[in-house]
């Protein structure tokens, strides 16, 4: 789909499933699709292991999932089916923690003050 029909596609989802299979060379990936789905206040299911799943807990948008296990993919969509105030609370965790770090205002409000005081060196 082309990328300015993402945000309703998402916004009509219930949540976002980021599976990759289980390898090292995936550890280092960050899939931006995390930084859409906290934007527009839905849970993600993390089933990748590193720097991207670290980001998914710090926001506290999410459940990890064990890549390529059946059972914990499972265990978690019944999870967010049946407890509707984690549910509540995995989608507005996601949409504050992306507004306040992830936003291009604030990404580009830090990127400034860095030229700006380099700029003084």
């Amino acid at each position: 789909l082309p990328k300015q029909e993402m945000s309703l596609v998402l916004s009509n989802s219930d949540c976002l499933l980021v599976h990759l299979k289980k390898s090292e060379l995936f550890e280092s990936v960050i899939p931006s699709k995390i930084f859409e789905a906290m934007a527009v206040g839905k849970p993600i299911l993390m089933a990748v292991k590193g720097e991207s799943a670290e980001i998914v807990r710090e926001s506290g948008s999410g459940i990890d999932v064990e890549p390529e296990s059946d059972e914990e993919l499972d265990q978690s969509v019944r999870s967010l089916a049946e407890d509707s105030t984690s549910y509540r609370s995995l989608c507005e965790k996601g949409r504050q923690f992306v507004a306040e770090n992830y936003s291009r205002n604030r990404l580009a409000g830090n990127y400034l003050k860095l030229i700006c005081e380099l700029q003084k060196q």
